[in-house]
């Protein structure tokens, strides 16, 4: 395929007053070829995509989709550009010096399996696409100020959390290059929607017949837990947000940044409402716990992934999306998954390969937060919760913290913020491999755990008497206040 570029002189109006720019060009006819003309410094004498490229199992990783790179100096005059490995190249021209790169992208992502998925890399629809970033965008040098251009069919619109240009069309200011990776944009034909909820605000992309046809329970979802939410960590997530939503080959979703993207396999009937109310509101708490400051976040995903099923079923029961007998099954299908799993290794350590250990990090996540915050309510005398601890992180680890989460360094925020010692908890169930004590809890809330007879799983129920201080534990569990 032999692609003519236009001439490096057409990007001087777009980058006036720019650090860094991007023209994407989006074909309606063919929707998956992304040409990109950028003008961009090199990092000592290098370009990437995402420092995470290779990660995707593909030889080159997203760089096998790069399709004829080509590189000029800010004369106009053609740079050398030899790719290395894992997704950079190095350039021939001085290091420090601008230069305007040329490339065409395939949208190829879901036509292969990959990790960490279609919805955090890029996937096509009839009604358009939607690209991550990180899966696009060739960067150098931190810039602190990018633009970033659409040219795309008179009929399309694009949805991303970036702030719109005033005075050109489809064009955004992008504040450096970590949030210009860590996003997702929708082009095409799809629905757009734009909310406010106190100082938060959300754009809603939808695609698809089917979950276009939802838009107000999207809508629904996305206000309230904006709000519940907020409560529960004490202020709004650190940028403006978007949420893309579509029919796809896959079933998810995921969270870059200030974007959640996310698929359903299938049409959106009413019948997959509840799960995708529950993809939705887990993927919404990531909007605040996946963007704090890890210094290592492999060892601390049973803390993120299991603290974000906690707060999406209990917020769930609280706000009264879930009803008490639902809560229970599913909780009791979190203890199956762990009870089958764990043992041989400790949650700490399978974060190194998260989804090869998904019931250990996700569900006994999960019941190591529920056991946490019983833990932390009866000793404190419930005058402390995991929202104590939530509210302590979202002010004390924030972006740009100087302090990095651990796990000693979350079992300190849990010391400083609730004055409970949780140090021996960490050492037996999270750093080591014994079981959550998990009836323990059980019974603090006045519940009792047994078998079916009929196909041997777990099931959680009231015990037939609860003692006045298990009435206490579980109303302040469940109650109207925040947990």
């Amino acid at each position: 395929m032999v692609l003519i570029f236009p001439a490096v002189a057409m990007l001087s109006d777009i980058t006036a007053a720019t650090e860094a720019s991007y023209q994407v060009t989006i074909d309606q006819a063919r929707p998956r070829y992304a040409t990109v003309q950028a003008q961009i410094t090199p990092q000592q004498g290098k370009i990437f995509l995402n420092d995470a490229a290779a990660d995707t199992g593909l030889y080159h990783g997203w760089a096998t989709f790069v399709h004829s790179i080509k590189a000029f100096d800010a004369d106009g005059n053609p740079v050398e550009v030899v790719y290395l490995t894992d997704g950079s190249w190095r350039l021939s021209s001085p290091a420090n010096q601008e230069v305007t790169l040329h490339y065409q992208m395939l949208l190829q992502h879901d036509r292969f399996p990959n990790d960490p998925g279609d919805d955090e890399l890029a996937y096509a629809q009839p009604w358009g696409v939607m690209w991550t970033g990180r899966a696009l965008f060739i960067s150098g040098a931190d810039a602190g100020n990018i633009e970033v251009a659409f040219d795309i069919a008179d009929n399309w619109r694009v949805t991303t959390p970036w702030q719109r240009h005033a005075d050109k069309q489809h064009t955004f200011k992008v504040d450096g290059n970590r949030q210009l990776l860590d996003a997702a944009f929708m082009a095409g034909t799809h629905d757009e929607f734009e909310l406010q909820q106190g100082n938060a605000f959300v754009r809603l992309g939808l695609g698809g017949e089917s979950v276009r046809s939802q838009a107000d329970f999207f809508k629904s979802i996305v206000t309230r837990y904006l709000d519940q939410y907020g409560n529960l960590f004490g202020g709004p997530p650190s940028a403006n947000m978007v949420l893309l939503a579509s029919e796809g080959r896959l079933l998810g979703g995921g969270v870059m940044g200030s974007s959640i993207s996310m698929l359903f396999d299938s049409q959106l009937t009413q019948n997959m409402l509840p799960l995708a109310h529950y993809i939705t509101t887990h993927e919404m708490y990531h909007l605040w716990n996946a963007n704090f400051n890890y210094e290592n976040l492999p060892e601390l995903y049973w803390f993120t992934e299991g603290f974000a099923e906690y707060a999406t079923f209990l917020t769930a029961l609280r706000g009264g999306d879930l009803d008490q007998k639902t809560f229970l099954v599913q909780l009791a299908g979190r203890y199956q998954n762990y009870h089958d799993v764990f043992g041989d290794l400790s949650m700490a350590e399978a974060g190194a390969a998260k989804l090869d250990h998904y019931d250990l990090i996700y569900s006994g996540g999960m019941l190591a937060a529920l056991a946490l915050d019983i833990n932390i309510r009866e000793q404190s005398s419930h005058a402390f919760s995991l929202n104590t601890l939530h509210q302590y992180i979202y002010a004390n680890y924030s972006p740009g913290s100087q302090t990095g989460l651990t796990n000693d360094e979350l079992i300190s925020a849990i010391q400083r913020s609730t004055h409970i010692d949780t140090r021996q908890f960490f050492e037996r169930y999270i750093k080591g491999t014994s079981k959550l004590p998990i009836d323990q809890v059980l019974l603090s809330l006045g519940l009792m755990i047994s078998k079916t007879d009929s196909d041997g799983l777990f099931e959680f129920a009231f015990l037939p008497h609860r003692n006045a201080n298990q009435l206490a534990v579980w109303q302040s569990l469940t109650g109207e206040s925040p947990f």
